[in-house]
């Protein structure tokens, strides 16, 4: 983080006499962005009908080797139904359903310990309900409407 912060310049912004930051221009410059950013990891890929690895660990699909499976394919699910378990740094981390539907296919082995990485496919689902796809398009729109919300509720019209 430090060779990036240095690289984008953070250390030479600038404050005025109102101690309100001045950020240089350059840090509107879309290329400088994408340059910046290429070397972070993605957001994993994700469609409405599959639950993935939030962060690499090891997954669980039981709590206790000599207790039941979670889910099995073809069992109906609820919205926070417990799918399985992520072990991260000696945390466990409860996978949770975001969504009724059924369990199509449990894609890691059965079992305890399985490895998986960030952005790995866990499980895939027939939602009960068809996810909405939005564009790049709406998604910036809203994004925008927000981001204009938030600031507007900060810096009052005068």
């Amino acid at each position: 983080p430090e060779i990036i912060a240095e690289k984008a310049g953070f250390y030479e912004f600038l404050g005025n006499e109102k101690l309100e930051v001045e950020i240089p221009p350059e840090f509107s410059d879309p290329e400088l962005a994408e340059e910046l950013t290429a070397g972070l990891a993605p957001q994993p890929p994700a469609s409405g009908n599959e639950i993935l690895a939030w962060t690499g660990g090891t997954f669980y699909s039981r709590e206790t080797p000599e207790a039941e499976e979670y889910v099995r394919e073809g069992q109906h699910i609820e919205e926070g139904d417990v799918l399985g378990l992520l072990e991260v740094m000696k945390m466990f981390n409860q996978i949770r359903a975001e969504f009724p539907g059924t369990i199509r296919k449990i894609c890691v082995e059965a079992g305890s310990g399985i490895i998986v990485s960030r952005g790995q496919s866990l499980f895939l689902l027939d939602p009960d309900v068809p996810p909405v796809t939005e564009t790049e398009e709406e998604i910036f729109k809203k994004q925008q409407e927000q981001t204009t919300s938030i600031m507007q509720n900060i810096y009052p019209a005068n």
